[in-house]
């Protein structure tokens, strides 16, 4: 397991504005739609992304990260690791500057690729138990 450092973490969190929630659930239930409202509360602006919706809490949802108009800091991957090299291609795609992987999800061949075009990859991490852990 991949260990980052605080101060990495702290770095992230302050200079991230805009995330993008690849795979962001309609149902309250689930970890991504809380870490999302978790976001939404402590200051970022959340992009919804997952085609299946077309809405989420009155935003736009987009299908995929291509279809977002404006820049996006960090892209938070609520999706399975079999889904990472096409996600992490699009986010190379749009030039985002993180990419945030929860817990479980680990792709080491992907993590290189988005690393050795100036990404910072995170991998089998919680972002709102990080958030919390670091800022609390």
């Amino acid at each position: 397991m991949q260990v980052y450092s605080d101060s990495l973490l702290k770095d992230i969190f302050q200079t991230t504005k805009t995330i993008a929630v690849v795979g962001l659930s309609a149902r309250e239930t689930q970890p991504s739609y809380m870490v999302a409202n978790y976001l939404m509360d402590v200051g970022f602006k959340v992009v919804p992304v997952n085609p299946a919706l077309t809405e989420w809490q009155g935003m736009h949802c987009f299908a995929s990260l291509k279809e977002i108009p404006y820049p996006i800091d960090m892209v938070d991957c609520f999706r399975a690791t079999q889904y990472i090299p096409a996600l992490v291609d699009e986010c190379i795609e749009i030039g985002a500057k993180t990419i945030w992987m929860q817990l479980g999800v680990e792709d080491a061949a992907s993590t290189l690729k988005a690393q050795s075009k100036g990404i910072v990859v995170l991998q089998n991490l919680c972002i709102k138990i990080e958030h919390d852990r670091v800022f609390l």
